[in-house]
């Protein structure tokens, strides 16, 4: 049965990114350079990923990545061939066929790549390099061809005396290798004597023992690009945003002014919803439908319901249900749960908390680790103090309460159903149902 590996180049010493992060692990909308080619393979089914990487930076992709990959050292940069020798050094399991592409072009896609795998299968070649035609451009390597159209060599970029209007079919450095009949060649690719060796000096190499050799031509121009330095890493975030927010809009999503919002790709957003200016959507976030998100708003790992608005604010790990209202300048931290119908207006701060139904907060509070019952109003400058220096505590008020403003509940506190607090009241003690409390401390007033 025919089997693949994946093998990712990510050795490159990145200098141009001027940074003391290895090249492959500066993110493009939330997730490392690297993580687009192992997603890719992965969504191929490709389960055996292997990742070239350096002594110098081999902690930290590891760190970065975990356990969704295998580790090849290459001991010296000595170009790409001398990172596929190293790969065939330190594997003993090899596939049939093995696909290698750049670990700093996020932009190939699974469509490309499964093309080339066909192409590759179909026609059995030693080794099919996926190439793009009319790409006039300095900086990537020529496919040469014979008179009869057969790919004879690759001329690299920086080895080539060729002019970019001469030959227009440019190398996009991704390949599929057939290992069983690489073997033959491996020794003189070994003994090739130059500074670097390259991956593609194989194909010239399989063309004068008879092997051979194909092309696939990406679907889009686009994919070729590679990031190399930071204005690259921003041009790249740019494309991909732009596909994100074209998907997002033919799925039913409004978004007035696509060049001001930031949105991930592990965003989901229902239809009908609207998403305004300066917005930021990252991690497993999820919008329902018919909500008007933003603008200024910033919205990370949380659930927002349906016909939901939130103005100017932050959410963080939090989940919102239906029909509520945040904002402006409301921030909603960690274990937030709104449930529906509450209404939160500006800068409020809510963290580890549950607000049933329909409760109100209009302005000026902070609720922290506590449960509000059904109905309840929470008054402007209303302030759960859950912090006593060493621990936090917990404050839990029922349904249908009025909390006056600048209330003070000094945590652990309880308040029953139907309570009231007067304003500037300090509560120190549980207030029982139906109960109202005043003062500094507050007390509790008898029934009349």
């Amino acid at each position: 049965m025919n089997t693949w590996s994946g093998l990712i180049l990510a050795a490159g010493k990145g200098t141009r990114m001027k940074s003391r992060t290895p090249k492959v692990l500066h993110t493009i909308l939330g997730k490392p350079l690297l993580s687009y080619s192992v997603k890719t393979l992965t969504k191929l089914e490709i389960k055996d990923i292997n990742v070239v990487v350096s002594l110098d930076n081999h902690q930290a992709i590891n760190e970065a990545m975990g356990n969704e990959i295998k580790f090849i050292t290459q001991a010296e940069p000595k170009g790409t061939g001398d990172a596929f020798l190293s790969y065939l050094d330190q594997t003993d399991d090899l596939a049939d066929n093995i696909i290698i592409q750049n670990g700093d072009m996020p932009l190939i896609s699974e469509e490309s790549i499964t093309q080339l795998i066909d192409t590759h299968n179909t026609q059995n070649n030693l080794i099919t390099v996926l190439s793009l035609n009319g790409r006039a451009a300095q900086d990537y390597g020529r496919v040469i061809r014979d008179q009869t159209g057969s790919v004879i060599r690759i001329e690299e970029a920086i080895d080539s005396s060729i002019k970019p209007d001469e030959i227009s079919e440019v190398n996009a450095g991704v390949y599929c290798i057939n290992t069983k009949k690489i073997k033959p060649l491996i020794a003189s690719l070994k003994e090739l004597d130059t500074p670097e060796s390259y991956i593609t000096s194989i194909v010239e190499l399989g063309y004068k023992q008879g092997e051979l050799i194909g092309t696939s031509e990406l679907h889009s121009p686009l994919e070729i690009f590679g990031v190399n330095d930071r204005i690259q890493l921003s041009n790249a975030t740019e494309i991909l945003q732009e596909q994100i927010i074209i998907t997002l809009m033919s799925l039913g999503v409004t978004i007035y002014n696509p060049d001001s919002v930031y949105i991930e790709d592990t965003v989901c957003i229902g239809s009908d919803t609207t998403i305004h200016p300066n917005t930021i959507l990252k991690g497993n976030t999820v919008v329902g439908e018919n909500s008007n998100i933003g603008p200024n708003s910033t919205i990370i790992d949380s659930e927002i319901g349906d016909n939901c608005e939130v103005n100017a604010s932050t959410i963080e790990e939090s989940n919102i249900a239906s029909d509520c209202k945040i904002g402006p300048y409301c921030h909603l931290r960690e274990n937030t749960i709104l449930e529906n119908g509450v209404e939160l207006g500006d800068h409020v701060e809510v963290k580890n908390s549950t607000l049933s139904e329909a409760v109100k907060a209009g302005h000026f509070c902070y609720i922290g680790d506590a449960v509000i019952g059904k109905a309840t109003n929470i008054g402007a400058g209303t302030i759960t103090c859950n912090y006593d220096g060493e621990s936090k505590h917990p404050t839990n008020i029922g349904s249908n309460s009025f909390i006056g403003c600048d209330t003070m509940l000094v945590a652990p506190v309880n308040i029953g159903d139907n309570c009231l607090t007067g304003a500037g009241a300090v509560v120190t003690k549980d207030i029982p149902s139906g109960r109202r409390a005043v003062g500094i401390p507050a007390r509790i007033l008898d029934n009349k």
